[in-house]
């Protein structure tokens, strides 16, 4: 699946969103710091939790700096590999993000109805979470802490600092 949006933020804005997000991620599950310098092609992590279910590989496959990134993500569950590809435009940045899912278990057969709202949900996400990234870089720019419950009960609080 692909998705192709113009975002109006900088190609370097984007890609330190994408490794502040990675940094994060490793930083809650493994509560040790790691540096933004170490995320480059080649850079390879695996999680093991408790049991197999838990164990992930992650793997950036190819970095070209604020151009194209590629990585792999691994598990007992199956394999998903993402890959943003960045162009500069007038203005900010064009961003094709591909996402591609091998499930375990999983024969490869016709789209069904179910698979084609499946496909449409997952490309909403991957639009939601773009945006999100360029919403996120403009906040910080202007001074702003956005506080998410992840809840629909609750609601989305965007304040000045």
């Amino acid at each position: 699946m692909k998705v192709t949006r113009n975002l109006q933020i900088t190609a370097s804005e984007f890609f330190d969103a994408v490794f502040d997000e990675i940094i994060q991620e490793i930083e809650r599950l493994e509560k040790t710091k790691i540096s933004k310098d170490s995320l480059k092609s080649g850079f390879h992590y695996i999680y093991t939790g408790k049991t197999a279910y838990d164990k992930i590989e992650f793997k950036i496959v190819e970095y070209q700096e604020e151009h194209f990134y590629k990585c792999v993500r691994s598990s007992i569950q199956g394999t998903t590999t993402l890959i943003y590809e960045v162009v500069s435009n007038e203005d900010g940045i064009t961003v094709t993000f591909s996402q591609e899912s091998d499930i375990a278990g999983t024969p490869t057969k016709k789209k069904s109805l179910v698979s084609l709202f499946t496909e449409g949900y997952v490309l909403g996400r991957m639009t939601d979470k773009l945006y999100g990234y360029q919403n996120k870089i403009r906040d910080e720019k202007e001074g702003y802490i956005v506080k998410d419950y992840g809840s629909p009960l609750l609601p989305t609080i965007r304040r000045k600092k």
